[in-house]
């Protein structure tokens, strides 16, 4: 058995080959660490070689020279995930994160952002904060019921949706069981809980508390006419609505309502209730805000007649249907949100809605908005003229109208749109109407370059949503200047 003094003289103290180990691995981490710069060296600006460099410090537990030559990497590719991922960054929304800190950072910074960004584009709007988020003013009575949009952008009531789950069908506005289908099936109507032929159906619906009410595209038609009469108004009304969308370049978010009566003498009982602006005194249609929904809130409706007895029936209601769908449509493109939405106290649910409150929150001058609806009705390309026939009658009449009246004012006077005189309908209202009319149509279908220019950077602001007064000025500073070749149009 060796000594202790032998092992100790053949090995030596422990000092010393502490020592002696010490000096060995200090040798070569000095060793590889030239090594490494050499690799280094070699592999510099080569993205493949590089990577080996990595490779090798990794196989030799030499993390920090490993992630010195990752930096390197990323200086030359920083889109290269592997080196990140190796580094401990975090990619979002696109962009690497050196620290969870750097990451937390950004997104507050993001979130402000949108949330400036959101706000402002509400404000412009006229939208409101609910619930954390922005939304039109009308669309909270909805929400607060628990109703939900659906693929059409239609608000939709659970049980309306749960109908449609469990099979049901509609039959204009009506909801018809599965049970009922064999009555569907055999041509008859559903007039509240009775099934009828069609004549005994459009007797039943001669009377406004019983209108029909039919889906006609954008409109839901409440009407008093016999239904295929109806539906000939509705293509009227169709087709005029092509003309007036022109103007705007857009649809108004779902569907509006019109209202037709069956005779002057049912259009006017109503219209007396209805009539917000007094056109019904004027022409032959009006916009009605009498109407409240379930919540309270306002629903506006155009409305107009077709005398289904009187000789002129077709040739006064044609004019008149499309005036109403055009009231409408403009209405609901320009709503007023505020003053529609129901009050806050159940006890002023049966007050009228205030015109001046009503008009104030318009983005359309009322020269425009007026104009819009008369072009739609009296000055409109008929497009569906037969063969041979003038698309241009209803321009034609109208304009010879405007002459017989005294022709087109000044500038001034036309832009102005002076429909009352001291808070009364003026006594050159009709006058003002068909130069409001006339206006549109030149803007339209003038092919004046100066005005159409001036439209086109018009529509270009309506649609983005954003303050409309230096666009309008503009539209109306192109038509005064152009106002001989306005004063051309008009000649018939």
């Amino acid at each position: 058995m060796y000594s202790l003094l032998l092992i100790t003289s053949l090995l030596g103290a422990p000092d010393a080959v502490a020592s002696a180990s010490h000096a060995a691995l200090t040798l070569q981490d000095d060793d590889r660490r030239a090594e490494f710069d050499e690799k280094r060296a070699a592999a510099k600006g080569d993205k493949e070689a590089l990577w080996e460099v990595h490779n090798w410090c990794s196989a030799f537990g030499m993390e920090r020279e490993g992630n010195s030559i990752l930096k390197e990497i990323l200086r030359l590719d920083d889109e290269d995930a592997r080196a990140h991922e190796l580094l401990g960054h975090v990619k979002y929304d696109g962009q690497w994160f050196t620290t969870e800190k750097k990451l937390e950072a950004y997104k507050k910074k993001r979130a402000a952002a949108v949330e400036r960004r959101e706000r402002e584009e509400a404000e412009a709007k006229g939208w409101v904060k609910y619930k954390g988020g922005y939304i039109d003013p009308a669309d909270i009575p909805f929400l607060e019921k628990g109703w939900s949009k659906n693929a059409a952008g239609e608000w939709v009531d659970p049980a309306v949706q749960q109908r449609l789950d469990e099979g049901w069908k509609r039959q204009d506005m009506t909801w018809i069981s599965p049970a009922e289908f064999p009555e569907l099936e055999s041509g008859k109507w559903k007039v509240g809980d009775t099934w009828m032929s069609i004549e005994a159906a459009d007797i039943a619906h001669s009377v406004p508390d019983s209108a029909w009410m039919i889906p006609i595209d954008s409109m839901v038609v409440h009407s008093t006419l016999p239904r295929a009469l109806t539906l000939d108004a509705g293509d009227h009304m169709r087709r005029s609505l092509q003309e007036v969308r022109r103007f705007f370049g857009a649809d108004p978010a779902g569907k509006f309502q019109v209202v037709l009566s069956r005779s002057i003498d049912q259009f006017s009982e109503i219209a007396t209730d209805n009539d917000l602006l007094g056109m019904s005194s004027v022409t032959w249609a009006y916009l009605g805000t009498g109407t409240r929904n379930e919540a309270g809130a306002v629903v506006p409706m155009g409305g107009g007649y077709w005398d289904v007895e009187g000789e002129n029936g077709a040739a006064l209601g044609n004019h008149s249907v499309r005036l109403a769908a055009s009231f409408s449509f403009i209405d609901a493109i320009d709503p007023s949100p505020q003053a529609i939405a129901p009050p806050k106290r159940k006890s002023k649910r049966g007050e009228p809605v205030s015109m001046q409150d009503f008009l104030g929150e318009k983005r359309l001058p009322l020269v425009l908005s007026q104009g819009l609806a008369v072009y739609g009705a009296r000055y409109f390309i008929d497009r569906a003229a037969a063969a041979g026939g003038d698309p241009f009658w209803a321009r034609k009449w109208s304009l010879q109208n405007l002459q017989n009246q005294g022709g087109l004012r000044a500038p001034a006077l036309v832009l102005s749109f002076p429909f009352w005189s001291g808070g009364e309908i003026s006594p050159d209202a009709g006058q003002t109407l068909l130069e409001a009319g006339a206006l549109v149509a030149f803007i339209l279908d003038g092919e004046n370059e100066a005005v159409t220019t001036a439209h086109r950077a018009w529509k270009e602001v309506w649609n983005s949503g954003n303050d409309l007064e230096a666009a309008t000025q503009a539209l109306f500073e192109a038509v005064a200047a152009n106002w001989e070749a306005f004063q051309a149009f008009v000649q018939v």
